[in-house]
């Protein structure tokens, strides 16, 4: 597998002694501005690169000068405002390198991809909104939702059904709006019946 990754792009293998763990990260830049970026542990899933740094903060010495080469801000300690939208232009997914975008970023990202957001630890609500005024179903790519974000969600869109099973964790608010929405519908094409519970 290192022959495969190698011929393409750099690899590197990092060993941790202490803990005998072998991780692997992968740059490879097919196009002038975009890179491909993989970080993969010892069984090949994919690293938390956030969470590895902050255990082993001399990744950040290591390869913040490569991620910089790469037009990536994985294990770049303190990229510029500029690099950061230099990176997020040419991959909106590098959003989930930095650790606290600010609303700016997060607008970036999601405004060239949407499904970013899902990146964004606490998006900004002005953010998630945005998301969910580009397409009602897209209230799934958020992780926790803001009520109102949730209930915008459904009053857009044109299948309540299908929205709110993408909703996470609805609140008890949104299951009642959701509840009306489908009472109305089936009152008004008579399709209610009475007797039974919905």
């Amino acid at each position: 597998m290192f022959h495969d990754y190698n011929q393409y792009g750099k690899l590197y293998i990092i060993l941790i002694k202490s803990i005998n763990k072998r991780f692997q990260f992968y740059w490879d830049q097919y196009e002038e501005k975009h890179t491909e970026t993989q970080f993969m542990d010892d069984k090949d899933h994919e690293v938390n690169l956030n969470e590895l740094a902050k255990i082993y903060p001399i990744l950040y010495t290591i390869f913040d000068p490569i991620s910089k080469e790469h037009n990536s801000l994985a294990l770049q300690k303190s990229p510029s405002s500029d690099q950061i939208e230099k990176c997020i232009n040419s991959d909106p997914e590098q959003i989930q390198f930095i650790i606290n975008p600010t609303v700016k970023e997060q607008r970036l990202a999601v405004e060239a991809r949407a499904a970013t957001i899902q990146y964004i630890k606490t998006p900004d609500i002005t953010i998630q909104f945005l998301v969910v005024e580009d397409d009602p179903i897209n209230i799934g790519y958020i992780v926790n939702p803001a009520e109102a974000v949730q209930i915008k969600a459904l009053k857009l869109s044109t299948n309540i059904i299908q929205t709110f099973k993408s909703i996470n964790s609805p609140t008890k608010k949104v299951i009642n709006y959701y509840n009306q929405l489908v009472y109305d519908y089936l009152k008004k094409t008579d399709q209610y019946d009475n007797d039974v519970k919905y």
